[in-house]
């Protein structure tokens, strides 16, 4: 039988415990967070770790051929080096935010998410199309605005179904298709892939990935300002 008091009890427990260690984040509705500085659910850092604890503790992320900088974790772009969690069902709003440096933006290169290559499947995630940061939140269901960020420079996105932040930019368009139900594949870090979930040439990121959160929800333009400013802070982001 399910103890949903003890389900309650430690639902309560994890956002305390994220809230005592991050007191400016939002903790309701969140489903993912990676963190560079403190990648472990104790709080802690792991150098040689090769998964990527979610403090949200819902999905750990395997890491392939992935490197630990000071607050960061390094990706090749080549084949095998990317991070894999696991799938997940939304109810119909999405927010997925991201602090990250690339070496270069590519035709088409996955950054984080539920990714896929064929089918309709839903697939909420953050790539970079020709050379532009998209987010995608269902197939062919995608933001188009988006300006193109500087190579090597680390920038904060967080991207709503109507709403994307860029460090101190805010840019709005109209609403996508919400991705709801369970997604198709696995989570996926650096990269974009087919069904055998193992990286594919030239489309894996060249670049650190910093924090990654992912919210079954749509955060508000004062909460993505927000978490931008903490960012900003913590990883010393430029403001353009």
């Amino acid at each position: 039988m399910i103890d949903l008091n003890r389900i309650y009890a430690l639902e309560m427990m994890r956002k305390r415990r994220i809230a005592d260690t991050f007191p400016a984040y939002r903790t309701d509705d969140l489903v993912l967070m990676l963190d560079g500085i403190k990648n472990q659910r104790s709080g802690g850092r792991n150098a040689s770790a090769t998964v990527w604890e979610d403090l949200a503790g819902n999905m750990d992320v395997t890491l392939y051929n992935a490197t630990w900088g000071a607050d960061h974790a390094a990706f090749t772009g080549a084949d095998n080096s990317y991070g894999l969690g696991a799938k997940w069902t939304f109810t119909g709003e999405v927010t997925i935010e991201i602090v990250v440096s690339a070496a270069q933006y590519t035709t088409e290169q996955g950054f984080a998410g539920w990714t896929s290559s064929a089918g309709t499947p839903t697939r909420p995630c953050i790539a970079s199309l020709n050379g532009r940061m998209y987010f995608i939140s269902a197939y062919s269901s995608y933001v188009s605005d988006v300006i193109t960020p500087s190579f090597n420079v680390i920038t904060y996105f967080g991207f709503t179904l109507n709403l994307c932040r860029k460090n101190t930019v805010a840019y709005s368009y109209s609403a996508l298709t919400n991705p709801v139900g369970g997604t198709t594949n696995p989570f996926r870090l650096a990269m974009l892939a087919g069904s055998n979930n193992t990286n594919r040439a030239t489309t894996g990121l060249n670049g650190n990935i910093y924090a990654v959160r992912v919210y079954d929800a749509n955060l508000t333009a004062e909460e993505l300002y927000a978490h931008w400013l903490i960012d900003k802070k913590r990883f010393n982001i430029p403001e353009e």
